[in-house]
């Protein structure tokens, strides 16, 4: 197993680097915009358009607290590059020949999976008490269920590609059905997704001639509202992470031992 380990490592490495490289960047910019709106030329935007700097703020932090972990997630995507160099390579074929079971070797990439989206939380919570510290704000609860979400959509694309690109052999395909499968959904909850903007709408369309507290008021309220949405989600996280990291290795698993046949 440790060859195994070993051998998905080094082929992934350039792709981690790469993406931890990018993560950095993006993390000193989201820092420096956050420095510059605390003490710096944004700073001076206080004293006169009170409400331009209030807007930046918000979109600095946020932008600062959850680009990078987004940022760090994607780029531990690396297991895709592998399986499509070891078809283009044929090293599946050569691999038959090696007295290694087919669950190992499934469970070999689920095992990087799960540790890289482990590195990615850690560096993603790092990056939100950097910034938290900074604002002079708190580090939440909240904040933590908000990164674990992030984290569950893009461990829910990973895991379900994997089988994917190994059934097609190819991105470009697995893409395709991905797009397919999504388009299928939006239209299968195309009236609650079109229920909602309804509502938005409807609240927003009045809102030029409102003064500014009952603006803010309305803002606070459509942000509860989508926390009390996403409290509801987080309930399911370790539930549906389970489920498809489950049925993702046995799917694998299958598949590597049909292409045996």
């Amino acid at each position: 197993m440790k060859g195994l380990i070993y051998r998905e490592l080094y082929l992934s490495k350039k792709s981690y680097i790469s993406g931890f490289v990018t993560f950095l960047m993006i993390f000193l910019i989201g820092l420096l915009f956050r420095l510059s709106t605390e003490y710096g030329n944004l700073a001076s935007l206080a004293k006169f358009e009170g409400d331009v700097f209030r807007t930046v703020d918000i979109i600095t932090y946020y932008e600062s607290l959850y680009v990078p972990s987004a940022v760090i997630f994607f780029a531990m995507m690396a297991e895709h590059g592998v399986i499509i160099a070891d078809f283009k390579s044929k090293w599946n074929t050569f691999a038959y020949t090696f007295p290694v079971r087919e669950e190992r070797t499934v469970f070999v990439k689920y095992l990087i999976l799960v540790c890289s989206m482990l590195v990615g939380f850690i560096l993603s919570i790092l990056n939100a008490l950097i910034i938290c510290g900074i604002s002079d704000r708190p580090f939440t609860f909240g904040i933590v269920k908000n990164i674990l979400i992030i984290m569950m959509c893009i461990l829910i694309n990973q895991a379900i590609n994997i089988p994917l690109l190994m059934k097609l052999r190819s991105k470009a395909k697995s893409d395709m059905v991905f797009t397919i499968a999504f388009a299928i959904l939006l239209f299968v909850f195309s009236k609650f997704i079109k229920e909602i903007f309804t509502k938005i709408f409807s609240e927003f369309s009045d809102i030029e001639n409102m003064t500014e507290s009952e603006v803010w008021e309305l803002l606070r309220n459509f942000i509860q509202g989508i926390i009390n949405f996403r409290d509801k989600v987080f309930l399911f996280v370790p539930i549906v992470i389970i489920a498809v990291l489950s049925s993702g290795y046995y799917a694998s698993v299958r598949i590597l031992k049909g292409r045996e046949r």
